[in-house]
C-alpha cells in the first residue's frame, strides 16, 4: 500500500509515519529520521540494490499532497537510473494477486543468491522475521510469480513517468 521505506522521501515518510494518531509529533520526527539513516545504506560501501514490486495504485496516491507524491515519484525514478532499485510494477487492471495480504521484504544471501535466507513481513504495528525453510520457500514462491505479473523494468519506468506528468 505503500513504498518501501528504503525508497521513501523524507517528506513522503513524514506523511506517511504521522498518520499514526498514537505518536507524538516528537515521537513522528524521531522515527523518520531513523528511516532516513537506514537509507545511508543504499550510498554506502558496497550498497545492496533494492528490487520492488509495488501495485500501480502505491504510484498514483498522493500521500502527503501533489507536491510530495511528485517529490516522491522522482526519488524513485532517480534511484533506477543510479542503479540503487530496481522497479516492477503490478498493473491495477490485475485484480487480486497472489501478493495480496501484508507487504514482505526478502533478504537474500550475502552472495547475492535468488534463494532468501529470511523474510521480513510488515504489520500494522511492528514487524516479524520469517526463517523458517518451509515458509521462506512460500514467500520465494510468491515473489517469483509476481515478478511473472509484473510490468518489465522499463515498462514500469515508463509507467512511473506517465504518472508524474500526470501529477
Amino acid at each position: 500500500m505503500l513504498l518501501h521505506g528504503l525508497v521513501q522521501t523524507e517528506r513522503y515518510a513524514r506523511a506517511v509515519i504521522a498518520t499514526n494518531s498514537s505518536l507524538s509529533p516528537a515521537d513522528v520526527e524521531r522515527l523518520v529520521q531513523a528511516r532516513m539513516a537506514r537509507q545511508e545504506r543504499l550510498t554506502g560501501e558496497d550498497p545492496p540494490t533494492v528490487h520492488l514490486v509495488v501495485e500501480e495504485h502505491v504510484l498514483r496516491a498522493r500521500v502527503g499532497g501533489t507536491e510530495v507524491m511528485r517529490e516522491q515519484l522522482e526519488h524513485l525514478a532517480d534511484l533506477v537510473d543510479q542503479g540503487v532499485a530496481e522497479l516492477r510494477v503490478l498493473p491495477t487492471s490485475l485484480g487480486a494477486h497472489p501478493g495480496l495480504g501484508a507487504p514482505l521484504f526478502l533478504m537474500l544471501t550475502p552472495e547475492g543468491g535468488r534463494r532468501p535466507d529470511m523474510i521480513y513481513v510488515e504489520t500494522l504495528t511492528d514487524g516479524v522475521f520469517v526463517d523458517e525453510p518451509d515458509r521462506v520457500a512460500r514467500y520465494d514462491t510468491t515473489m517469483s510469480e509476481l515478478l511473472a505479473l509484473a510490468l518489465s523494468p522499463s515498462e514500469s519506468l515508463s509507467l512511473l513517468g506517465t504518472v508524474v506528468a500526470e501529477l
